[in-house]
């Protein structure tokens, strides 16, 4: 196990250069603080260890790492792929940003605060009347979806399967979706399940 990690190391070390060189190294450390407890050493490890640790076990961190940088990480995907079904769509993310198994999740603010936490199948994104602001503290969890011109407070929590197409206060839990029917027997109502 250890000789696979070394030997994939060696593919990250352009990677690694540009993490230490990159104008967004500080952003690239929160992120890591973020990632940290996924990694078996926890707070015994360096950013060094921790970097290759997160890039060869976690395609999601990679996704993470490649919105922070320019074009450069086209050239840099090419030795080490993120995860194809998890889109990043806005550079205005704040740092310490967790993606929990990313599979099927697609982000795209109009801002993001710091230490957000988002889980798998969420969606984020716009409708005609714009895009979410989402504060500082942030948890969306599981099949969440987030739409339109919308603000979430510092400090939520968007729980799993909720919609949202209002703004939340901070320092709130949000959870659900009603569903309702439209339509019976071709004609239309509005009845609640």
């Amino acid at each position: 196990m250890k000789l696979l990690f070394a030997l994939r190391s060696i593919f990250l070390l352009p990677h690694f250069f540009v993490f230490k060189l990159c104008e967004k190294h500080d952003v690239l450390c929160k992120d890591l603080e973020s990632w940290r407890k996924l990694c078996p050493k926890k707070n015994n490890c360096s950013y060094t260890y921790l970097f290759f640790y997160m890039m060869c076990h976690f395609k999601e961190f990679r996704n993470v790492f490649y919105l922070r940088l320019g074009n450069i990480k086209y050239f840099l995907k090419i030795f080490c792929k993120p995860l194809d079904s998890l889109y990043l769509t806005s550079k205005n993310m704040g740092p310490g940003l967790f993606i929990q198994h990313g599979f099927s999740t697609i982000v795209g603010v109009e801002s993001m605060g710091s230490n957000c936490w988002i889980n798998q199948q969420v969606t984020v994104g716009h409708t005609d009347k714009g895009r979410p602001k989402i504060g500082n503290n942030v948890k969306i969890m599981t099949g969440a979806k987030v739409l339109g011109n919308v603000t979430i407070g510092d400090n939520v929590i968007i729980g799993a399967g909720a919609i949202i197409v209002k703004d939340v206060p901070s320092d709130c839990v949000v959870v659900g979706s009603r569903a309702y029917i439209v339509k019976r027997n071709g004609k239309k109502v509005r009845e609640e399940l």
